[in-house]
């Protein structure tokens, strides 16, 4: 894969990015998420992702570049992950507890619930072994999307199928970029998929 191709999908697969991802296809395909919930929540929903998952840890890592506690965005070593970790991870417990108080299914704090445990385990990993992040937060994707599968009536084939796809490419653009060994892309989608699959199917059934 050319590097400029492997740059892109990075960037625009970004683990930040994979909860508001995630919530805005559960909207705009599972029709009853989309009936039963107003239109004024799911922009306040959307509003809440977006500031709790995304922006706070940009604004987070940008304050630690400009302190000098990170060398780049990119946070290539083990030892600079820490401190983004944890506070991404405290960030994302805040969006969980932010969803909980209102007044729509579990379903939608749930896989955020996933993604903040996600972190917590990439950040213990981490500690011993640089595991791949990117393909934590693509595995918890496809995770959620199967879970779903098994649990709603409408069907998620293709948005499964998709997901898979973009998995392969995302994984095959991380080693492009030297950024991971393949163990480390293997073993970050696995803990993804699985953190997410087993929460979402466990609190649904017994909930």
């Amino acid at each position: 894969m050319p590097v400029v191709l492997a740059r892109f999908f990075s960037y625009i697969l970004h683990p930040l990015l994979m909860p508001f991802y995630v919530i805005a296809l559960l909207f705009h395909y599972n029709s009853y998420l989309f009936y039963t919930i107003s239109p004024v929540v799911q922009r306040i929903i959307f509003i809440i992702v977006a500031l709790t998952t995304f922006t706070m840890p940009v604004i987070t890592s940008m304050l630690l570049l400009k302190r000098g506690s990170i060398r780049s965005l990119e946070m290539e070593s083990t030892g600079e992950r820490t401190v983004p970790f944890i506070t991404t991870a405290g960030y994302y417990f805040i969006c969980f507890w932010l969803l909980k108080q209102l007044p729509v299914p579990s379903l939608l704090s749930t896989l955020v619930l996933g993604a903040a445990i996600s972190v917590v385990l990439a950040w213990l990993i981490n500690t011993r072994w640089k595991i791949s992040i990117h393909m934590i937060g693509i595995g918890g994707v496809v995770g959620t999307l199967y879970a779903l599968s098994q649990l709603l009536m409408a069907s998620m084939l293709w948005p499964l199928i998709i997901s898979i796809l973009l998995s392969g490419i995302l994984g095959t653009s991380r080693l492009t970029r030297e950024a991971h060994t393949p163990a480390q892309i293997y073993c970050g989608f696995l803990i993804g998929f699985l953190v997410e699959w087993l929460l979402i199917g466990y609190t649904q059934v017994y909930q």
